[in-house]
């Protein structure tokens, strides 16, 4: 695990926790876009859950909604339960806090842009609305700060700072 995965996790307030997360990436354009479009999201989430754990996992299976829950089904775990390797990456899966939403902004080529402006450039599967979800996981490259200390050696192309304003946060490249 790189020392950046690890000042990441250890940037969390600990299992089960509540923290605020930051993360930025670039989206796949349509093939004839060469803009530079990017999506900046700040959430709070608790990390360090086993899944199997989580109320609503336990009631389904009770129910017979879902089967047991099985390994992973893609990388392995670099850290249970907080990170994942695969292909050479590492992933931290994070749990959205119920009742709160992402704060999320797009930009094209350095501006911000609104969600309808973005999905004129980029493949559909970018701005796709997602069903809630238990579980999610993002590349640790692209988280840019835990509970509002910045992660140190921030990709290249990730140079983007997430700065809160009053509704929402904006980036400033």
């Amino acid at each position: 695990m790189t020392n950046r995965t690890k000042q990441i996790i250890d940037n969390m307030n600990g299992a089960g926790q509540f923290s605020t997360v930051s993360w930025n990436r670039t989206l796949k354009n349509r093939a004839d876009v060469m803009a530079i479009v990017c999506k900046s999201t700040t959430c709070t989430v608790r990390s360090g859950i086993d899944y199997a754990n989580l109320s609503s996992v336990k009631t389904a299976i009770a129910a017979g909604d879902r089967g047991a829950v099985e390994s992973l089904p893609w990388g392995q775990w670099l850290q249970f339960p907080v990170c994942i390797g695969h292909k050479g990456k590492e992933y931290i899966r994070l749990y959205p806090a119920n009742g709160q939403h992402p704060q999320t902004v797009y930009t094209i080529d350095g501006q911000q842009a609104t969600k309808e402006q973005v999905a004129l450039l980029v493949l559909a599967s970018e701005v796709k609305t997602s069903a809630d979800c238990d579980c999610f996981t993002i590349g640790a490259d692209n988280i840019l700060s835990v509970n509002g200390t910045a992660i140190a050696n921030i990709p290249a192309g990730l140079a983007f700072k997430p700065v809160m304003t009053a509704n929402a946060p904006a980036l400033v490249s």
